[in-house]
């Protein structure tokens, strides 16, 4: 069965591919969802950014959700990615990242979180700026290397 997680911005679709046809189920209502992964090892587990909410997690396929961050402390999660070579105790790391630009790493499926500064150590981190809310900044997009552990891209949105 085909699944798909659809951040719709006030919400998320779980769209399955059923009997020819497709099925589409409305969950996290009412929540400025952002982004969605699932781990490639356990695709069971789902997670989804908020703007506003922090970042939840399910265990289930997404039937049931529960917040999970500890450690992040911001509550703009716009990206998460799970890497496929990256894994820690039958999961695979989980990456977020937030505004204000920062980015966090999971190496147990998501219960605790930890800060990899070096990309606010960036020469041009000074510089970001988001024209909507020109006070700001966010990590736009995380795609960990599919090819070589410990290699992860990150897109930054500011600018025009």
């Amino acid at each position: 069965m085909l699944c798909m997680y659809v951040a719709m911005g006030e919400g998320l679709a779980i769209v399955s591919g059923q009997h020819g046809g497709w099925r589409i189920e409305p969950r996290l209502d009412g929540k400025a969802t952002r982004c969605a992964a699932v781990d490639p090892l356990r695709p069971e587990r789902v997670y989804c950014g908020t703007f506003g909410e922090g970042l939840w997690r399910s265990r289930d396929r997404g039937l049931s959700w529960e917040p999970v961050g500890e450690g992040i402390p911001y509550a703009r999660v716009m990206a998460v990615a799970v890497s496929r070579l990256e894994h820690s105790g039958g999961y695979g790391v989980v990456w977020a990242g937030t505004e204000p630009s920062a980015l966090y790493r999971s190496e147990d499926g998501g219960q605790t979180w930890h800060e990899r500064p070096t990309l606010r150590d960036l020469p041009s981190a000074a510089t970001w700026s988001f024209p909507p809310r020109p006070w700001t900044h966010h990590v736009r997009w995380i795609e960990p290397d599919p090819h070589l552990a410990g290699r992860l891209f990150v897109g930054i949105e500011l600018g025009a």
